[in-house]
């Protein structure tokens, strides 16, 4: 049973089918006539899938819960509720199949609003729950996790190589750099040798020109 397409809108009693957006709100078909109307964004609207009942454990039950344990007590027929039912009976109903309900939370309000609701669903033959669905709907949950853990697979795959890649193009820029710094270092040990063998020789005939002038006066 998909809840996820019933509403709820503040202000109407009943449930109704989303049926597309509008420009300031959305298009609501009632389940009971089949009448469409729009809603504005102003109205509170809620999706039977989002809603759920507190429990004695501060934990929420949702409501396709509630209704799959309304089912199996009451099957297919409607429970005999409506809006004139006491307050009383709606509670020893309603605890029958959900003793663990929060008892501050909970209000009859709420109770009678998940039995009529449940009632019109029932009455639309829209109460149904196949085994084979939610084990196609555990199978597409499994699906999905593997497929996010492949996905974050990938990712890490990919992440690894651009971080090697990134390695290789820092440790080829600096070999680049070491050999850039080793051609300067040559070239500067060059300059020296040559600054050398020059000094080198302006002291040999250096020497030999004093040796020449010794000689001469000798």
């Amino acid at each position: 049973m998909d809840l996820s397409n019933i509403l709820s809108v503040s202000g109407y009693s009943g449930l109704y089918k989303l049926i597309a957006q509008a420009k300031n709100g959305i298009i609501v078909e009632a389940l009971s006539d089949k009448k469409r109307f729009a809603v504005s964004g102003a109205k509170k609207v809620s999706s039977l899938k989002d809603v759920a009942i507190y429990t004695n454990n501060n934990n929420m039950r949702p409501l396709y819960e509630v209704f799959e344990k309304i089912y199996e007590k009451y099957g297919n027929s409607l429970v005999n509720i409506d809006n004139k039912t006491e307050n009383e009976e709606i509670r020893k109903k309603f605890e029958e199949i959900m003793p663990d309900y929060d008892r501050e939370k909970v209000y009859v309000s709420d109770m009678r609003k998940v039995f009529l609701w449940y009632n019109q669903l029932s009455s639309l033959g829209m109460v149904t729950f196949d085994k084979e669905e939610e084990v196609k709907s555990e199978e597409v949950s499994v699906n999905s996790e593997d497929e996010d853990k492949t996905d974050e697979l990938v990712s890490k795959e990919k992440a690894r190589k651009i971080t090697k890649a990134k390695k290789v193009k820092e440790d080829n820029k600096k070999e680049e750099n070491k050999k850039e710094d080793n051609k300067k270092e040559n070239k500067k040990k060059g300059k020296k040798e040559i600054s050398d063998d020059t000094t080198k020789n302006k002291t040999k005939k250096s020497t030999e020109k004093t040796s020449k002038q010794t000689t001469k006066k000798k």
